[in-house]
């Protein structure tokens, strides 16, 4: 799920589309396992429809909440798999910008227990490596964001 989500921002619009129609088709199979998740409102908005434009940093802000709220049990697997997508050279810029700004968001949905149990330290670190040392001033500017998201 990761990948789909930080592939709904995808600079290619067909990659962009795909990965939405997938997202869609996950988020139905997590609301059959949970009818009264907060994932159906979202994923019904008009703007999140795969054939729209949407907001991405918007929508990392709604989804990291739905997802700590809803799927605690699944961050820390979330955020070491963003997390893994900072650390390859080979990533795109968007990408990386959009692994970095998702996890932001996730982490900032996080109380104090949330903190404990999940590995916030290594998505930090993360982080401040993408400010301090990527090439690309898009992802730098995300990953400071990000850092900045958190409370």
């Amino acid at each position: 799920m990761p990948h789909i989500l930080v592939h709904i921002n995808d600079d290619e619009v067909l990659v962009r589309q795909a990965s939405k129609y997938a997202l869609h088709a996950v988020c139905k199979w997590l609301i059959l396992r949970n009818p009264k998740t907060a994932l159906r409102s979202l994923m019904e908005r008009p703007s999140y429809q795969p054939d729209k434009k949407m907001q991405y940093d918007e929508f990392c802000r709604e989804f990291g909440a739905v997802w700590v709220r809803e799927y605690f049990s699944y961050v820390n697997d979330m955020l070491m798999a963003l997390h893994g997508l900072f650390k390859v050279y080979e990533t795109r810029e968007s990408i990386k910008a959009n692994a970095a700004i998702l996890s932001g968001n996730i982490v900032s949905h996080l109380d104090p227990e949330g903190w404990r149990r999940c590995n916030v330290e290594q998505t930090t670190s993360g982080l401040i490596a993408l400010m301090s040392k990527d090439e690309s001033a898009l992802v730098r500017s995300k990953a400071a964001k990000s850092l900045g998201l958190y409370t």
